[in-house]
């Protein structure tokens, strides 16, 4: 799960989803999705789908397998969802800098 966690932060990510098909979290704001993915919830569930359909080695995974197994049972999943547009611009708006509270 550590190693998952590890390659979570720069997974890519849809804007605007506020809740997650992968472990079933639902947010009150889409902006709070990207810390979610790298958190203990989400992680072990992409560590269970993973080893439901594959045995697990006892040998760590390393990080670029770590990543390939983020991508298909994390990334893809999460891909395949529609936010809805409000959710999409207020993200969009955060990350261009009009949500900052210093204004």
């Amino acid at each position: 799960i550590a190693a998952l966690r590890a390659v979570a932060c720069t997974a890519p990510l849809q804007d605007g989803l506020r809740r997650c098909s992968v472990c079933g979290a639902a947010f009150a704001t889409p902006l709070r999705m990207r810390d979610h993915l790298g958190g203990r919830r989400h992680c072990t569930a992409v560590a269970m789908k993973f080893s439901s359909e594959r045995s697990l080695s006892s040998s760590p995974i390393d990080k670029e397998e770590a990543r390939k197994i983020f991508e298909s049972y994390s990334t893809v999943p999460l891909s395949r969802c529609r936010p809805e547009p409000p959710d999409v611009a207020l993200v969009k708006l955060k990350n261009e800098g009009f949500l900052n509270r210093d204004q």
